[in-house]
């Protein structure tokens, strides 16, 4: 069977009402998968109702080993039908050390439209970009961030070590 055949077989059985079989497509597509798999994995996990199967995809999405799931990653963040798996899917960037420098402005807009936890994965994920980055990209988030910082006293003191972060890489 073709590489790409046995891929589209894989994306198929995690449609199955199965765990197993869905868990054992998990893991095959640690060996097979690419950028394409990233998008139906993470749709079985919002929409799969067995616990298990959901710990096997978020560890699968924590230890993604190309920078093309960058991408595919980004857009499921964005995805508002992923809502309730939005800090996950942050926090599988930092676990998978994927460089999400070039999507640093969209990181920031998570952090501030988010919550405590929302804030608490963007400001790992910043503390880990690698750069470089534009310096006037940088002062107008700082600016951004210094506006909204006091909007909700919840992620106040989250977004201002974001804030410190920008600083940070505007002195390196």
């Amino acid at each position: 069977m073709s590489e790409n055949k046995k891929v589209k077989t894989l994306i198929e059985k995690l449609s199955s009402g199965s765990d197993t079989t869905v868990i054992e497509a998990v893991n095959e597509l640690r060996n097979y998968g690419n950028a394409e798999v990233i998008a139906p994995i993470i749709e079985t996990l919002v929409s799969h109702p067995s616990e298990r199967v959901k710990s096997e995809i978020i560890d699968f999405l924590f230890d993604l080993q190309s920078e093309e799931a960058l991408k595919p990653l980004i857009t499921a963040i964005a995805d508002k039908r992923n809502k309730e798996y939005k800090n996950t899917l942050i926090s599988a960037l930092w676990h998978s050390s994927l460089d999400a420098s070039d999507h640093l402005t969209f990181l920031i807009e998570q952090a501030i439209s988010g919550d405590y936890l929302t804030c608490l994965e963007v400001l790992t994920v910043v503390e880990n970009l690698e750069g470089p980055f534009d310096n006037s990209e940088l002062e107008e988030l700082i600016q951004l961030l210094n506006e909204k910082k006091r909007k909700n006293p919840e992620t106040t003191d989250m977004l201002e070590q974001i804030e410190s972060v920008l600083k940070n890489f505007l002195l390196d």
